[in-house]
C-alpha cells in the first residue's frame, strides 16, 4: 500500500487518503481509525492530489495516470470528470474558498 494524501474531513469526524497500491482507491475511516471504508475504487491507477470542499462534502482528486481531474460526494456517489483534456501531469492542487 502507498498512501498518498491524507486530508481530515473535520465536519463529520473522517478522514480520507488515496491509495496506490496494487488496487487504487481512495478510502475514508473515523478519525480513531475504525470504520474504514472504500469511497472509489474503480477506474483509477494514480489517484492523487486529493481535495475536500467541506462544505459541500464533495471529493477532488487528480488521477496523474489517465491525466484528469475528477469529483465526488464523500460517500462515493456522484462521481464526474471534471478536466480531462490539456492537463499536465497532475499531482496535487488546492480548492479556493472552501
Amino acid at each position: 500500500m502507498v498512501v498518498e494524501v491524507l486530508h481530515m474531513f473535520c465536519i463529520c469526524r473522517r478522514m480520507y487518503w488515496t491509495d496506490w497500491g496494487v488496487e487504487a482507491k481512495i478510502e475514508s475511516a473515523a478519525l480513531d481509525g475504525t470504520d474504514r471504508t472504500v469511497v472509489i475504487n474503480s477506474s483509477l491507477v494514480w489517484p492523487n492530489g486529493l481535495a475536500i470542499d467541506r462544505l459541500e462534502h464533495r471529493l477532488y482528486w487528480a488521477d496523474a495516470e489517465f491525466d484528469r481531474i475528477e469529483m465526488a460526494f464523500v460517500n462515493g456517489s456522484g462521481r464526474r470528470v471534471l478536466v480531462c483534456e490539456d492537463l499536465p501531469h497532475v499531482f496535487g492542487f488546492a480548492l479556493l474558498g472552501t
